[in-house]
Parts: C-alpha cells; sequence; structure tokens
C-alpha cells in the first residue's frame, strides 16, 4: 500500500498538478474549440484559428516565463541564507557584529541636530543580548501586517525570536514563527501553510496553520465573559 501511495506521489510534478488531469481538461478544452470552430462562417473561421494559433504560443511563452521566476525566486532563497543567518545571530544575540558590518556605522550616522525621537524602549534594549523584540518591531513597521497586530498579541510577539518562509510545491509556501519560552502556550514554533491564489500571487486562497497549545487561562482568541447573578429574595411565611 505504501508503495503504490510513494509511486502515485512520484507521477505528480513539482507545481502540484496531476499530469493526467491536466491532460483531460486540455482535450475537453480543444474539444469545445473544435466544436465552435466547426459552427463559424467559413470567412470567418481562419481568424478564429489563427487567434488560437497565437494564444497557443504566448501561452508556451507564460509558462516559460512562470518556471524562470521560479528558479530565480531559488537561487537567491539560497543567497539569502547566509545573510539570514547573520541577522539571526545578532538578533537572538549569538555574536556582536564584525568588523565588515561595523564599517556601515559610518553610512549611518545621524548629526546631533538632525536627531529624532523614535518609538523605541530604551530600557529594554540595555543590558541585554541581541535586540529584544526585534520581529515586533519590524512586524509593526509594516503597514500592511500591522493592521491585523491586536493589542493582545503584543506581549506574546515579544518572545518570537526568527520568521522563517520556505516555498513548497507549486503555489504552496510555509511560514514558521519561532518562540522563546513564554506563559502563554508551549509550542516553541507555529506554522502556517498557505496556498497562493493562481493568478495573484498577492492573494491568499487557503491556509492551515498549527494547533497552539494554550496555558490554562492564556487563551487570548477566548474572550471570558462573567455573568452576574441576580439576587434572589427569599419570602418567609
Amino acid at each position: 500500500m505504501e508503495d503504490a501511495d510513494k509511486a502515485s506521489k512520484e507521477k505528480i510534478p513539482e507545481d502540484g498538478i496531476d499530469p493526467e488531469l491536466k491532460k483531460e481538461e486540455d482535450d475537453e478544452v480543444d474539444t469545445q474549440y473544435r466544436e465552435v470552430v466547426s459552427n463559424l462562417p467559413a470567412e470567418v473561421k481562419p481568424r478564429f484559428i489563427a487567434l488560437k494559433a497565437i494564444s497557443d504560443k504566448r501561452e508556451a511563452l507564460q509558462e516559460k516565463f512562470t518556471k524562470a521566476v521560479e528558479a530565480l525566486e531559488l537561487k537567491y532563497e539560497e543567497l539569502y541564507k547566509p545573510w539570514d543567518k547573520r541577522r539571526d545571530e545578532l538578533v537572538g544575540g549569538t555574536r556582536d557584529p564584525d568588523e565588515e558590518e561595523l564599517g556601515a556605522l559610518e553610512e549611518y550616522k545621524i548629526p546631533t541636530a538632525e536627531k529624532r525621537s523614535v518609538n523605541l524602549d530604551m530600557d529594554e534594549l540595555k543590558n541585554t543580548k541581541g535586540l529584544p523584540g526585534f520581529w515586533l518591531k519590524a512586524m509593526k513597521n509594516n503597514i500592511e501586517i500591522a493592521s491585523h497586530i491586536k493589542q493582545h498579541d503584543e506581549p506574546i510577539l515579544k518572545f518570537l525570536t526568527n520568521i522563517r518562509v520556505e516555498k513548497e510545491v507549486g503555489d504552496k509556501r510555509k511560514v514558521t514563527f519561532m518562540f522563546d519560552p513564554n506563559e502563554w502556550f508551549t509550542n516553541t514554533e507555529l506554522s502556517k501553510e498557505i496556498t497562493l491564489d493562481e493568478d495573484d500571487a498577492s492573494m491568499c486562497k487557503e491556509n492551515v496553520g498549527t494547533e497552539i497549545n494554550w496555558n490554562e487561562g492564556k487563551n487570548v482568541t477566548v474572550k471570558t465573559v462573567k455573568k452576574k447573578q441576580k439576587n434572589k429574595s427569599i419570602v418567609q411565611s
């Protein structure tokens, strides 16, 4: 049974589309097209045939473009990794900046007269390793993400230590959030598998997340409502 499952999975390419199912759909579309064209007036028929040929050529180029983009994404994901690792080490406090990184300080020096107040807790940054609260600040500085962060999320997100995004089969992405031990839940990692819309990659078609193991009384997604009992008067006869 396991060998059969393995064999069936091997037939499906990396784009996640069953080639046999795709062939059936293409054949059905082709049959419908032939039926439409066969009923067209003789003087119009050549135009539709030419239009179909042009459409097929364009679709073939689109497929090449999609594959080229995916290959480019994979190439740069590998190039990002060493820089992500350096960032994670600095944020996590496992190392201090090296000479190459410190060489960029001159570029970011701000004259005293131009210093402005920043939204940072300076006391929180003193006598600490790394950059505590880095990911919470990063997400709040992103307009699209910030709108989804509620007030009750912030104390939890202070324990977020890293975010990892992985490209999976076809239009699937896996986002993993890593946490230090905290009072809210026992998970050290929370993942969300996202399926992007085929026509609009900026839209999410489906997402499935890890079940959160909340500690007792710490589930921020549940609102506790206390009901007041009315005083009952006792009538004695």
